[in-house]
């Protein structure tokens, strides 16, 4: 019997961001995912342990220095800004972008029988609102599971101070405009 496991990898540089805690917290209420947090940031945290800090894969990207000294945004975590040919299901060599972005390095190191990867569409984009966080369940409009709510667009307008020792409650809302504890 073969026996697959989920692997979230998360990429984050710099400091924790104000929602970490609610991230954080939305792991250990999914045991059965292993999360892999590639970053430089070595605060302490309290992780369970499904969740993983590591500081290595980025560099197999040729272009990490450049990301990391240039001021420019080059979506590097996702696709360099070339989610649509991905999503059109082009191979990642015939995508060409001014940096190799961890969806390149993560499609080449599959081809390479080096990893597994999950890509499917499973989140909740934009100022979504009406969803619910019931223990580990990522419910939308009361009627459909997502894997993760993308904060892109949301952390743009909402924030609260950090606090990477914060306890999150097993349940809370997710509005348009505010996380309701």
């Amino acid at each position: 019997m073969n026996i697959t496991s989920i692997i979230f990898l998360i990429c984050w540089q710099g400091n924790y961001p104000w929602y970490f805690p609610y991230f954080l917290h939305s792991c250990r209420s999914n045991p059965a995912i292993d999360f892999l947090i590639f970053t430089d940031n070595k605060s302490t945290l309290e992780l369970s342990p499904n969740v993983k800090i590591m500081r290595e894969l980025f560099k197999q990207s040729k272009d990490y220095r450049k990301v990391f000294t240039d001021s420019r945004n080059f979506f590097f975590d996702e696709t360099n800004f070339a989610f649509e040919a991905f999503a059109k299901g082009l191979h990642y060599s015939q995508i060409h972008t001014e940096v190799e972005s961890m969806t390149h390095v993560v499609r080449r190191l599959q081809e390479e029988n080096r990893l597994k990867a999950y890509f499917e569409f499973q989140i909740v984009e934009g100022f979504a609102g009406n969803m619910l966080w019931n223990k580990g369940q990522l419910i939308y409009r009361k009627q459909f599971e997502a894997m993760l709510y993308h904060l892109v667009r949301f952390k743009r307008k909402y924030s609260e101070p950090v606090d990477l020792q914060r306890k999150i409650p097993d349940k809370f809302r997710i509005g348009k405009k505010k996380i309701y504890c």
